[in-house]
């Protein structure tokens, strides 16, 4: 009975690991000492863009399994600042959580890491050809604000505004303001 249980329970934690990964955001499953048990096809494709070679051991960033490792001592309390973090590189921002899961393996607690990427809407090819306040005024029409609200918003004349939204059509080629954000949108 105890070897039937044993294989159950071998079982059960196989299942809920397949689960875990099958979730919508990239995950990795690390053990308390901060090494991947598991992890879904799509993490580790986005750390390899986010992370230097270097700064990753067997695919996971060495500051993240420093993170699980403090996280899991039992003689200290947790700063709830541990569990989560946002790392920012120009538009894009990735939203990483560490929490712990309810299986464990091999008697150890496991964490999992769920990251989200939020990617700038506009192109890359785009979006370098523009200053920063075409950029931003590039995210106010892709908000669908109206050129008094743009003004209102940057702080600068509805003139102004006209004249960054006449370069950000010519820069790329585009004759309307639903052209440039149907277009200029991230595939």
């Amino acid at each position: 009975m105890a070897r039937l249980q044993e294989l159950y329970a071998v079982r059960f934690e196989r299942d809920l690991l397949k689960a875990i990964a099958m979730g919508a955001n990239p995950v990795l499953v690390l053990n308390s000492l901060g090494r991947k048990v598991a992890d879904t096809g799509p993490a580790i494709p986005l750390l390899e863009q986010w992370f230097a070679p270097h700064e990753l051991s067997d695919g996971v960033p060495r500051a993240w399994a420093e993170r699980v490792r403090a996280l899991s001592r039992f003689d200290v309390a947790v700063d709830p600042r541990l569990e989560s973090l946002t790392l920012e590189r120009g538009a894009d921002r990735l939203d990483v959580t560490f929490s712990p899961s309810a299986v464990s393996w091999g008697g150890r607690n496991l964490w999992q890491v769920r990251m989200h990427e939020r990617v700038h809407w506009l192109r890359p090819d785009w979006k370098e050809k523009l200053t920063a306040q075409e950029s931003r005024v590039a995210d106010c029409l892709h908000e669908g604000l109206a050129n008094k609200e743009i003004s209102s918003r940057l702080g600068c004349s509805v003139e102004t505004v006209k004249v960054h939204i006449k370069s950000l059509f010519e820069k790329t080629g585009i004759h309307s303001r639903g052209e440039f954000v149907a277009k200029g949108r991230r595939e």
